[in-house]
């Protein structure tokens, strides 16, 4: 009886592997289309089946966050945070919640952290005049708030598009250089497309 259930259970562990990555996948192209509903409920099936699956977590934060429920999104990103301290897109999007709930303390903590860990680059500069702000004597109205974190999160998308091209250049790059050869005992050796079409 043992044995049965065992085997039960290994066959089972692959069954629902393949159900979380096709949640996550799903939800991930539905992110990437703005189907924010749609992604929120695949990254939940995924979460379901893998509960410490941070990039899952992460991806339902981001969700909840799009369609702005922001408490829910601080509570789902803070878990993924719980998981992984230095995950950059699950702090940033923490912060942002925050900040979007008035918890300025939250929100100095999480956007302060990113911009130690991407220091120097254009979102971490975005972020520090914002933290200026928001400690500035005056409380921020809930435009400002909104305007605010708009403009934090096109920045870091923007860089996320830029990598995402220079990235992409260089693979093109990479596939239009000729392979080299290299001469063994003064003979040019052949290519191996060479040896195949000659």
């Amino acid at each position: 009886m043992r044995l049965g259930s065992a085997l039960v259970v290994v066959a089972f562990v692959p069954v629902l592997a393949a159900a979380c990555a096709t949640a996550y996948t799903d939800g991930r192209s539905a992110l990437q289309e703005g189907r924010y509903i749609d992604a929120a409920e695949r990254f939940e099936q995924a979460v379901a089946s893998e509960p410490q699956n941070v990039d899952a977590l992460v991806g339902l934060g981001l969700a909840r966050y799009k369609l702005a429920d922001f408490e829910e999104a601080a509570a789902t990103l803070d878990r993924a945070v719980a998981r992984a301290p230095r995950h950059v897109v699950a702090r940033l999007y923490l912060g942002l919640a925050h900040l979007q709930r008035a918890e300025d303390g939250p929100a100095e903590e999480h956007l302060g952290e990113v911009a130690r860990i991407a220091a120097g680059t254009r979102t971490a500069a975005q972020i520090d005049r914002a933290l200026r702000v928001l400690r500035g004597r005056d409380p921020l109205s809930e435009d400002m708030r909104q305007f605010i974190a708009a403009a934090i999160e096109d920045d870091a998308e923007l860089e996320r598009q830029v990598r995402e091209t220079a990235a992409a250049l260089r693979d093109a790059e990479m596939r239009r250089q000729p392979a080299v050869t290299i001469p063994i005992g003064g003979r040019r050796s052949r290519s191996p497309l060479e040896l195949i079409f000659r």
